[in-house]
């Protein structure tokens, strides 16, 4: 129990990102370390949208429905997918607090759905904001654009 008090968070990356990197060095910083901590949100909320409830034994519930099962009985598609990807980053991602999802178009692709997506990130008493664009192919893998920071 005594090793649980000396345990460093290292920037507050998830246990797998902290096994994966054994040996590197975290920023010093704080600004570093707040940049960190939002990719690695990000880097989670990947694997979380591309998951699919049932796929996860130890949380069932994890991920997003499947596209064909959020959007039956409903006529706005769009905004029944964006209600599911907040509740599912609300629900499996706890460093974040707060989300605004807004659905976007776009007259080039079609049957691609954007989503802007702005997050409220906490590390330790450390309000960060950040937003970036989400897209969901026609093959029904959510992609992050992490050039909008």
């Amino acid at each position: 129990m005594a090793a649980l008090f000396q345990w460093e968070r290292q920037g507050a990356v998830s246990l797998f990102e902290r096994i994966q990197s054994e040996g590197r060095r975290y920023s010093p910083t704080l600004q570093g370390q707040i940049r960190e901590v939002v990719e690695s949100v990000k880097t989670n909320l990947t694997n979380i949208l591309n998951s699919h409830p049932g796929a996860c034994q130890s949380a069932v519930e994890l991920g997003v429905v499947d596209f064909n099962d959020a959007v039956s009985g409903t006529f706005d598609i769009s905004e029944k997918i964006k209600e599911t990807i907040k509740d599912c980053i609300l629900r499996f991602e706890p460093r974040v607090s707060q989300v605004h999802i807004t659905a976007k178009s776009n007259e080039l692709e079609p049957l691609t759905l954007f989503f802007y997506v702005e997050l409220q990130i906490m590390l330790d008493d450390i309000v960060t904001l950040t937003a970036f664009n989400i897209h969901l192919d026609n093959d029904r893998h959510y992609y992050l654009d992490s050039s909008t920071l």
